[in-house]
């Protein structure tokens, strides 16, 4: 006896056939649209077989994990898997901070107070650090945070070269990953991080010239939008490598809503077709600190309010790819790296952090502070305080039956759920799924099964 795994997800493909994700297994399979209603009642009911065609279509299913045998229970598997990632010598997780400077002053930014920059002998420390931890790791990911890393792209390139070359010895993969506003990401500069393994970035556009300049303003340029549109035309024409990937982000708020369709058209236009490119549809929240409270008129108080749903075919007809971030496949993407026993956040300071988001928050700083790393590249941390973070904790019962739970894993945001003991779930998977299965159709994701009578 056969059934439907759980984690199945169905969509519609945009000729009429039948998209199926299973995130678990890591399967997109495409049914032509001939066999639509068979495969639909197969998966209903899959002992029902009444013809040849539909057991070609059953065996199929079978093939892909998208019927499994009626006593597998999916949600241990999951939490296996879920255990293997948070708690094994998979991947060493780390975000650096160089410096908590930055060019800009943007309106709902959390950050905020003095400047400093990461010192040299922090520096020494962590490439310590690297030296005696890779080896134990089947992969190092670093991710470079701020204020803006670009201020100090010395330390960036330092560190990432160092980590290229003890990775390189080790036969470790290094994935390098940027959260940076992009007005000083030069081709020039671009060039020399993709080749010290920096191949995944986020850069910030909210929406045209006016409303970018308004809700991000630079300290001193009144027009950082144009040097930054620049900075990526120049990288989309000037680097011929296809190894690296852009995710351009647009912060919605009520003053970008009037622009939106422009916004698409544009983006569409400069960057579509262009795999090395994708789009990034976020909204403007509360996200703390004390110049939100000046400018919250730029908050929007739901995801349904962004009117997203209006632009997603769009996005995909003007040949966007809608980055949601994954690096590889989407098993554990949307589980963040603060609930994992090895990822960890060191800042400009030394000191090892868990949560990003908490970084500027007085009230979580004894929580959120591990301890620091020491001379001789030792964490100095407290492991309580770490297992406070980490692992999935309680989650409600319905988490389980819901067909994204392998890419969260019930463990979205534990600043969220396992500190301040609030379940979260902004349920965008669910009302994205049937466009961004059609957007990874367009991107040649899908594998079409073919089966004829």
């Amino acid at each position: 006896m056969f059934k439907q795994s759980r984690y199945n997800l169905v969509s519609t493909a945009m000729d009429g056939g039948v998209l199926i994700t299973n995130v678990l297994y890591n399967v997109n399979i495409k049914f032509p649209v001939e066999d639509g209603e068979d495969v639909k009642c197969i998966l209903k009911e899959p002992s029902l077989i009444n013809t040849e065609k539909q057991r070609k279509i059953y065996d199929s299913l079978v093939k892909n994990k998208i019927l499994l045998p009626d006593d597998v229970d999916e949600k241990k598997y999951v939490d296996y898997k879920c255990n293997e990632i948070i708690y094994g010598n998979d991947m060493l997780h780390l975000t650096i901070i160089p410096t908590d400077a930055c060019n800009f002053r943007c309106k709902y930014c959390y950050q905020d107070g003095p400047k400093h920059v990461m010192k040299t002998e922090t520096v020494e420390a962590i490439k310590c650090y690297l030296d005696k931890n890779v080896k134990r790791f089947n992969g190092l990911f670093i991710s470079w945070y701020g204020g803006e890393p670009l201020l100090e792209k010395e330390i960036v390139i330092d560190i990432m070269q160092y980590a290229k070359n003890l990775c390189r010895n080790l036969q470790v993969p290094l994935y390098g990953q940027m959260t940076t506003n992009g007005y000083n990401l030069t081709d020039e500069v671009f060039d020399e991080l993709q080749k010290n393994h920096v191949l995944s970035y986020m850069v910030t556009i909210d929406g045209n010239k006016e409303t970018h300049n308004f809700q991000r303003p630079h300290v001193t340029d009144k027009d950082s939008y144009t040097v930054i549109l620049s900075n990526l035309k120049a990288i989309r024409d000037k680097i011929h490598r296809n190894n690296f990937r852009i995710g351009i982000r647009i912060n919605i708020s009520p003053e970008i809503i009037p622009y939106l369709n422009d916004y698409v058209e544009f983006i569409g236009k400069e960057f579509g077709n262009d795999k090395r490119f994708g789009i990034i549809w976020e909204w403007v929240k509360n996200w703390g600190g004390e110049r939100i409270c000046s400018n919250y008129d730029l908050v929007m108080e739901s995801y349904d309010k962004t009117q997203y749903e209006r632009y997603l075919d769009k996005i995909t007809e003007k040949g966007l790819r809608m980055d949601r971030g994954q690096a590889l496949n989407r098993l554990g993407s949307e589980m963040c790296i603060a609930s994992r026993k090895n990822g960890f956040l060191i800042n400009y300071d030394g000191k090892v952090y868990k949560c990003a988001m908490a970084l500027f928050d007085s009230d979580m700083e004894q929580i959120n502070c591990l301890g620091k790393i020491d001379s001789s590249g030792n964490l100095l941390i407290d492991d309580y305080k770490n297992s406070m973070w980490v692992g999935q904790g309680a989650i409600p019962d319905g988490c389980a039956e819901c067909g994204h739970y392998p890419e969260c894993m019930g463990l979205l945001c534990p600043l969220t759920m396992k500190i301040k003991n609030r379940f979260v779930c902004p349920h965008n998977l669910d009302k994205e799924q049937s466009y961004f299965a059609r957007n990874e159709e367009k991107m040649g994701k899908f594998q079409i099964i073919e089966v004829s009578d």
